[in-house]
């Protein structure tokens, strides 16, 4: 009984490790909801390389900056 008591602790507080360092861009399940395992939970974002891109008219060129975290 005491080994199937550790089963389901193990069951309620699982750790999910990620492939690289991101954030959390999408959830695919709620709380609670049963997971299977061929379906992925959520989706990362990799914030390593990000590009943007934006169409500014000639006016406003002048008052952006360009900053760099």
């Amino acid at each position: 009984m005491k080994q199937l008591q550790s089963l389901n602790i193990d069951r309620e507080t699982p750790t999910l490790v990620a492939p690289f360092q991101g954030v959390i861009y999408t959830t695919d399940y709620e709380q609670g909801q049963t997971v299977n395992r061929a379906q992925p939970l959520l989706t990362l974002l990799d914030c390593n390389e990000i590009w943007v891109e934006v169409v500014v008219s000639a006016m406003m060129l002048p008052r952006l900056t360009l900053m760099l975290l």
